[in-house]
């Protein structure tokens, strides 16, 4: 005979996670027995089976399968091309090494990003060039001038092919090896639920659109996961500014919901959610379609609402962080934690 603690532990055994905090998970899910309803409560337990938990070492092996070994694979699953010419031309020779590679974070916040970004950086050999988030409007400053620099002597040869004047362009050439060799800009985030804030990031580096449009420098967005919704309105903007870039993803987050009830169950299915988001307290946000994905660092607020929403009236599986802010100054930076944990 199948009992309460069966479903329970079918669901959360599954999860990659220590011992104690497993029994947390499941003490929340055992109380659902007292607060809900059967019907209400068997919506619950079927949709929290498919949840996917995001482990620290899931994540390194993700980016470790998925990047940059993806970026080589005709009409790869794990690809999406957006925006203007919608190529994969620039990224066909992809090399580590021509790389900076970044967190996506908002200024002055301390995001799940950063964390993520050393998953990133398990999961990759050792990086002979590599940028910080701290640097990242220094180096498209730096790369932009080198650029504009070349450009000017290469006018100047056009004009008066002057061996002195090819000297100087290699001599500065050779002097700023570091921008010449830096091809690629690798943004890391976790999940990407609405686009909004990696559509604020982008416009933060408008100064440097010219790099990308040119072809001199490829942005490619390495994340976990991305909604369909951000993907149209990524490639709606990018379209806007004459830019493409890639985006390299390990899953499109989606609405579970149609996905696990036939049509005729689901109009059901949501009535019996609305009443107890109501009941509860539980506020759906206007990012909310429904995904069940969530990671050892945060739950995005895209997904089920109960999964994630805490409020008096309910406590929620995986509790949606805050972001923290602003940082200290005398804070560390990524690249300074990475010679540490190499040490």
């Amino acid at each position: 005979m199948e009992t309460i603690v069966d479903p329970i532990n079918e669901i959360v055994d599954k999860w990659d996670m220590n011992p104690q905090l497993k029994e947390e998970k499941k003490e929340i899910i055992q109380s659902w027995r007292e607060l809900l309803n059967d019907e209400t409560r068997q919506i619950l337990l079927e949709i929290s089976r498919e949840i996917i938990y995001y482990s620290s070492n899931d994540i390194s092996s993700y980016f470790k399968e998925i990047f940059p070994s993806e970026l080589f694979v005709e009409d790869s699953n794990h690809i999406k091309i957006v925006g203007y010419k919608e190529r994969l031309e620039s990224v066909t020779n992809f090399e580590i090494n021509k790389a900076y590679y970044v967190p996506l974070r908002t200024k002055d916040r301390i995001e799940s990003s950063n964390t993520i970004f050393m998953n990133f950086f398990n999961s990759l050999p050792i990086l002979d060039s590599l940028g910080t988030v701290d640097k990242v409007d220094y180096i498209l400053k730096k790369k932009k001038q080198f650029e504009d620099k070349i450009s000017d002597y290469e006018s100047q040869l056009q004009e008066n092919d002057d061996p002195v004047i090819e000297d100087m362009m290699i001599s500065y050439a050779q002097g700023n090896q570091e921008m010449f060799d830096f091809e690629y800009l690798v943004v890391v985030d976790d999940f990407v639920g609405s686009g909004e804030s990696l559509e604020s990031y982008l416009k933060s580096l408008d100064n440097y659109f010219s790099l990308f449009q040119s072809e001199k420098l490829t942005l490619i967005i390495c994340v976990i996961e991305i909604s369909e919704m951000a993907i149209e309105r990524l490639n709606v903007w990018a379209t806007s500014k004459n830019l493409d870039f890639v985006i390299v993803h390990k899953r499109v987050s989606n609405n579970i919901l149609p996905i696990l009830y036939e049509k005729e169950q689901l109009g059901k299915v949501e009535e019996v959610l609305k009443k107890f988001y109501e009941d509860f307290s539980i506020q759906p946000n206007d990012y909310c379609i429904n995904n069940i994905a969530v990671s050892y660092v945060n739950s995005p607020n895209n997904n089920v609402p109960y999964i994630y929403y805490k409020c008096k009236s309910w406590n929620p599986i995986f509790p949606r962080r805050d972001k923290k802010g602003p940082r200290k100054k005398n804070k560390k930076t990524i690249k300074e934690r990475l010679k540490a944990r190499r040490k």
